[in-house]
């Protein structure tokens, strides 16, 4: 019969590979925080857009319903998976 081993876990706080995935994750923070602005619709959220050179917002329509009129923007592509939205600033006449 063989002998149970007590199970070891599968890596230790001070293991490099788990502080290399969090920084990984961690690495994303301002990005997300400039997805979220961009995705209220706020003034400083449409400037980011404009200035980060966003031309197009993808995301899935049960998640974010309203983001057309929220962005002020144009529903290019609509299905019941994911809405895709145009956020380009109107060129100048």
């Amino acid at each position: 019969m063989s002998q149970l081993r007590r199970p070891l876990p599968a890596a230790t706080a001070d293991d490099r590979r788990v502080r290399a995935l969090a920084s990984g994750f961690e690495s994303r923070v301002p990005l997300a925080e400039q997805a979220a602005a961009i995705l209220s619709g706020s003034p400083d959220g449409r400037r980011l857009a404009d200035a980060l050179g966003v031309g197009y917002v993808v995301a899935n329509p049960s998640c974010t319903p309203g983001l057309a009129e929220r962005l002020g923007g144009t529903v290019v592509v609509a299905t019941d998976d994911v809405v895709v939205v145009d956020v380009r600033s109107p060129e100048p006449s």
